[in-house]
């Protein structure tokens, strides 16, 4: 499935930004939970508020999912893990991500579609 998130809140931010997007592909179940047997890794994209596209990968790293950066000039395996927590994944559900610093971003799934 492909999911869409927008930012609910963040540093900085504590009315999220409906312009800061998060999209991954990931097999869920009927209930709308991640599929625990499958470790990726999943293409994912960052849009950025001013256009820029970050592209990530998501994958499972010590029985939990976490996204890292992707690029052309960096080995995805040099780059830092945010870990993810997500138990259900369905319109107005909330998603977590830590970043390597520490800072947590709230996103709010705003779509579901069959890929």
């Amino acid at each position: 499935m492909r999911i869409h998130l927008v930012l609910a809140y963040a540093p900085g931010h504590p009315d999220g930004n409906t312009a800061d997007r998060l999209e991954f592909c990931l097999p869920i179940s009927a209930a709308g939970q991640p599929d625990e047997a499958d470790s990726g890794p999943h293409q994912a994209l960052r849009r950025l508020p001013d256009g820029r596209e970050r592209p990530m990968e998501l994958l499972r790293e010590g029985g939990a999912w976490a996204l890292r950066r992707t690029s052309a000039t960096t080995d995805p395996e040099d780059a830092p893990l945010w870990s993810m927590e997500a138990r259900v994944l369905r319109p107005g559900e909330l998603v977590q991500l830590q970043r390597p610093n520490g800072d947590t971003l709230t996103f709010r799934v705003v779509n579901v579609e069959a890929e």
